[in-house]
């Protein structure tokens, strides 16, 4: 992990504040006590770069910081690449070819800057889930990959009322939004040089490109023994080349499975762990896999959440400032299991975004690409999508329920003019915002002691997926097919459930028939996803320790009353029932937000 943070202005500025804001992010994270930081300043006093991270023996042999005559890179992350060079993961092949490499892949963030020339040049992985932020000083722009060192920087405390409404309903800052208004993620899949004079941007991946690229592949009869070869060859390079510890989660579900098969052709051998209780299915199935593989196996016990050490406020505070304000107390248990001392820094395997070629994990999803009549309506697009924000206790103002409505419905809008179909832009949706977004508050989650890496992020994995059918992407048929071919002896082990549909065919009716159940009521309104799997955990912390998670919010900044309906918060924390598991969920985004916003 590297916590960065450059600065150019248009006249002579001190590296005290700028080495201080860093300095003071880091101190968030007990994995890097015994970092010290680094600062440059140009020649010309206009331009300061300033870093803390992990020390060289805890990342050997990779280096995060490199330095040339009048040039510093910085680096946190894993980008690897096939075709330009073996040692993209370490800062000193990206100093030297910065420019050469233009098909990084990996989750990665990356900055250059030019002491000679006043210019901070930035880039990150395709869909931007290696966090990078920017925000405009006086004469200038301040840019790194912790939002807590540019608000401290540039003193940005208001709430950014599209932010929030976001992180409310959705779970996550949408469109490159954070908790506060000035500061915004840099464009995702984008290389920007900022200079005291304005932003340069060059676009590497964005949706236009995604559809171009996945118009161009649809038809392609060799595209899946392609695609296969292509993962196996960035796995490789992730998991075997930079000589880190590996290690792979394993569950019960897709995604997983075919990470691992993909390790095992990549000839990596990582270690293997399945976080659950003995007799959860994941634990058992996780175990049949690692011995079909050959691998090490850890069961990690889940962390009781009714344990009363658990209960101080200090745990949710010191979560909040880990993960930099992005990540709801959802997943408050992803961080108890963090190691506070780290002799070395591993690389683990990550299956996000493999639900991109198996149509998202949620009924609205479905039935938007897969149902009759719907599919090619706008209107109805745009009602499925906005059934997605969810606030059912009304935690927010109507004004900012608005405004998630209307930046919803522009996403269509945006999306259509680029040449989506109707029945595309919810898996454009679910790629570019949900998991870019959503999928990115892993990466802090886990970078103090991990470094992650999936595949399925990838140009190559998205454009494939994206021009398929949509009765190919539900049934399902990239993971069985390269499954199949890649690792068979893991495939006949079975999954915590059936494939969704036999054949493409039969796709249309199978989303039918959900959809009709989501009508009835009698299926939940999304699928199995990461958020679900850990609510049950954080609703029974949450209910356990209310009483004193609810100052938190109630005695938040006032600024945040401008966006949170205070008498709807009060309500919903008073009553002595237990809430649904919804309204709990947008209590827990309420406590986060006012934690980040009252931390500065």
């Amino acid at each position: 992990m590297l916590l960065f943070l450059a600065l150019v202005a248009s006249a002579p500025t001190s590296p005290d504040p700028v080495t201080r804001a860093c300095t003071l992010a880091a101190h968030s994270y007990p994995q890097l006590a015994a970092a010290r930081p680094t600062t440059a300043i140009s020649r010309s006093g206009r331009t300061v770069v300033a870093s803390v991270g992990h020390t060289e023996d805890q990342i050997a042999p990779r280096r995060s910081v490199a330095r040339g005559d009048d040039v510093v890179v910085c680096l946190d992350g894993v980008p690897v690449s096939t075709r330009t060079g073996p040692r993209a993961w370490d800062a000193v092949d990206l100093l030297s070819h910065w420019y050469g490499h233009e098909d990084l892949e990996g989750q990665f963030a990356a900055i250059r800057v030019d002491l000679e020339t006043d210019e901070i040049a930035c880039r990150n992985d395709p869909l931007g889930l290696g966090p990078l932020y920017c925000a405009p000083v006086e004469g200038g722009w301040a840019v790194g990959n912790s939002v807590r060192a540019i608000r401290t920087l540039v003193r940005a405390n208001d709430p950014d009322p599209l932010g929030v409404a976001g992180f409310l309903t959705l779970g996550w800052y949408v469109g490159g939004r954070t908790t506060v208004e000035s500061v915004v993620a840099t464009p995702r899949g984008h290389r920007c040089a900022y200079r005291a004079g304005g932003v340069e941007e060059i676009a590497d991946f964005s949706p236009a490109i995604a559809l171009a690229r996945a118009r161009g592949a649809a038809g392609d009869r060799y595209a899946t023994d392609r695609l296969r070869s292509e993962l196996i060859e960035l796995t490789r390079a992730a998991l075997t080349q930079p000589g880190l510890p590996a290690s792979c989660g394993i569950t019960a579900g897709r995604d997983s499975r075919l990470l691992l098969a993909l390790a095992l052709a990549a000839g990596a051998h990582p270690r293997t762990l399945t976080i659950g209780d003995e007799g959860d299915t994941d634990v058992e199935i996780g175990r049949l896999l690692a011995d079909a593989a050959d691998l090490d196996h850890s069961r990690i016990p889940q962390v009781d959440p009714t344990e009363e050490s658990r209960a101080d406020v200090e745990v949710a505070q010191s979560f909040v400032e880990l993960t930099d304000g992005s990540s709801s107390l959802l997943q408050l248990h992803d961080v108890q299991r963090l190691p506070r001392v780290v002799d070395r820094v591993g690389i683990q395997a990550w299956g996000v975004g493999g639900e991109i070629a198996r149509g998202g994990t949620g009924t609205l999803s479905a039935l938007a690409t897969c149902g009759p009549l719907v599919r090619r309506s706008t209107a109805v697009q745009d009602l499925l999508l906005q059934l997605k924000a969810r606030d059912p206790a009304n935690l927010l103002r109507r004004e900012a329920r608005q405004q998630i409505a209307d930046y919803l419905s522009r996403f269509i809008r945006e999306r259509l003019d680029e040449g989506w179909r109707p029945y595309e832009v919810s898996e454009a949706f679910y790629t570019f915002e949900r998991v870019a977004c959503w999928g990115s508050t892993g990466i802090r989650r886990s970078s103090p002691a991990d470094d992650l890496f999936s595949p399925f992020t990838s140009r190559s994995f998205i454009t494939h997926a994206l021009s398929l059918h949509p009765s190919e992407r539900y049934a399902e048929l990239v993971h069985r097919r390269l499954l199949h071919a890649t690792a068979p002896q893991l495939d006949r082990i079975p999954f915590d459930g059936p494939w969704r549909v036999r054949h493409r065919r039969l796709a249309t009716a199978h989303a039918t028939m959900r959809g009709a159940a989501l009508a009835a009521g009698r299926v939940r309104r999304s699928g199995r996803t990461e958020d679900d799997s850990s609510a049950p955990w954080s609703i029974t912390w949450f209910v356990r320790h209310r009483e004193k998670l609810r100052p938190l919010v109630l005695d938040g900044p006032l600024s945040l009353w401008s966006i949170l309906d205070r008498s709807a918060i009060e309500t919903a924390l008073g009553e002595d029932r237990e809430p649904t598991q919804e309204v709990a969920e947008g209590l827990l985004r309420a406590i986060t937000v006012a934690i980040s916003l009252g931390g500065e």
